[in-house]
């Protein structure tokens, strides 16, 4: 009873810290995605699950879950309803997985408490086309779960349905090979028992998926941010960003750092004016300082020595393994820290859940670094909804829906749209630029207009207005 008071509790704190994630509108990728899933006939709903693809194989939180608003004309409400229903499910059934197979449920609760909240999650549960990484995770804990209550058939098909979430899943067979090792080598006390014959299995699942989805991954090698670089430096420079990242510095913290052993840029402190990005960096420093003391203090003792440095290496590594699409790439960003913020949380709760059990002095610390977890994340969580773009991008999306629903009439008798930029004085945000960022090229007005053949130019590509364009001035479009 008391472990589902816990999961209400935690959902309820979830909603509550992520909340603003339901004003979200549409922009980038979803415009596109909304354009691609559209079904007309059995081979075109087939069709979702074709392998060559160039924009990234991801049929289930791609085509079916965009078909699904298509079709049922989903308000954002209900869009995000259903992207937080899935992720819930997911931590349950991490949680489940957890306590069953550590048989510690103190463990699984502060373990669980830590991924959840972390502000980390702004990245994948605010933007729908960031569904791919929810599903991801969901479907992977709901692999384990079955696993561990040994419905075999059900944990490979939701395993499948990783695969068709995210290629990123492929590292799972490597992931079940080290719980193998570390309960049968290392000696950890792990009430989770399957045969070598699951890790085969899901192994053999991820090869061939891995070669039916190789034209994909080809087709973004081509894109520059994207393309592989197996330089040494840009590896271990991405790993170390994301390792800042997963401990809790702020997404912006690259851009105000020429090096890690030189300060901070001048500018960065301006970033830390409001009342709000002080008490999150702060308290953020005030976590990692007492975590690694407490840390330091566990590996001076003898009985706790062994299996804190086994479980940071395993926790390291698997960071590692699971953020290997990511290191030889330019591009970087903290929506790939779905899977690897797991082995950070699960390194933090054990220490944590360490020093709970030991002492009245241990306990008071393990509590106080809960509590410093928590409110921190809550202002990072108030600090990244704006640092990611996401409310500017959102109320882009919102002001130029507006408009152009307001001047349908008109347009539609058009050929194109112009947006034009001011000659002089006010350009919020990269006028023209940016709304072609946000609307995604010909995307927006592609999903507003389906029934018109309408293209939009953008004054920072071409001065020359075409004939017979509707003409609107990015000011009318931007919120300033």
């Amino acid at each position: 009873m008391k472990h589902k008071l816990f999961l209400l509790i935690l959902a309820l704190l979830t909603l509550s810290f992520f909340q603003n994630a339901f004003g979200i509108g549409f922009f980038k990728d979803d415009l596109y995605f909304l354009n691609v899933a559209h079904a007309n006939s059995l081979a075109d709903f087939l069709n979702f699950f074709n392998f060559l693809k160039s924009y990234g194989y991801r049929p289930i939180p791609i085509e079916l879950f965009y078909f699904l608003i298509n079709t049922l004309k989903l308000n954002f409400f209900a869009i995000h309803l259903i992207i937080f229903s899935v992720y819930l499910v997911g931590i349950v059934c991490f949680y489940q997985s957890l306590a069953k197979i550590t048989n510690n449920r103190v463990f699984a609760k502060i373990t669980t408490l830590l991924y959840s909240l972390s502000f980390i999650h702004v990245f994948q549960l605010y933007a729908a086309w960031n569904f791919q990484e929810v599903c991801l995770f969901a479907f992977l804990s709901i692999s384990v779960y079955t696993l561990i209550n040994n419905q075999i058939r059900l944990s490979l098909l939701f395993y499948l349905f990783a695969l068709l979430s995210k290629e990123t899943a492929i590292f799972y067979p490597v992931l079940l090979a080290g719980l193998y090792i570390a309960k049968r080598v290392l000696k950890w006390k792990l009430k989770l028992d399957f045969k070598i014959s699951y890790i085969l299995t899901t192994g053999l699942l991820a090869i061939i998926f891995g070669l039916l989805v190789k034209y994909e991954l080809s087709q973004f090698a081509q894109n520059p941010l994207y393309a592989i670089h197996l330089n040494p430096r840009l590896m271990l420079n991405n790993l170390m960003w994301l390792g800042l990242w997963s401990l809790g510095f702020p997404s912006y913290l690259p851009d105000y750092m020429h090096s890690i052993f030189r300060p901070p840029l001048p500018d960065f402190y301006k970033a830390l004016a409001t009342l709000e990005s002080r008490l999150y960096f702060y308290l953020l420093l005030a976590f990692l300082i007492v975590f690694l003391v407490a840390v330091i203090y566990l590996l001076i003792r003898k009985e706790s020595r062994y299996t804190v440095l086994t479980l940071l290496i395993f926790c390291l590594f698997f960071f590692t393994i699971f953020n290997l699409p990511t290191l030889p790439t330019i591009h970087k960003w903290m929506v790939r820290l779905t899977l690897p913020l797991v082995f950070i949380s699960l390194f933090q709760g054990y220490v944590i859940t360490l020093l709970y059990r030991q002492n009245r002095i241990t306990r008071f610390i393990a509590l106080f670094l809960v509590s410093l977890y928590l409110v921190w994340n809550y202002y990072g969580t108030l600090i990244h909804e704006s640092a990611s773009t996401i409310k500017l991008e959102s109320a882009i999306y919102f002001k130029s829906r507006a408009y152009f629903d307001q001047k349908r009439s008109r347009i539609v008798l058009k050929d194109s749209i112009y947006i034009k930029d001011p000659k002089k004085g006010l350009n919020p945000w990269g006028g023209s630029k940016k709304l072609n960022d946000t609307y995604w090229g010909q995307n927006f007005v592609q999903y507003l207009f389906p029934e018109k053949d309408l293209k939009m130019f953008y004054a920072f590509e071409t001065k020359k207005i075409p004939k017979n364009s509707f003409v609107v001035s990015s000011l009318e479009l931007l919120p300033y």
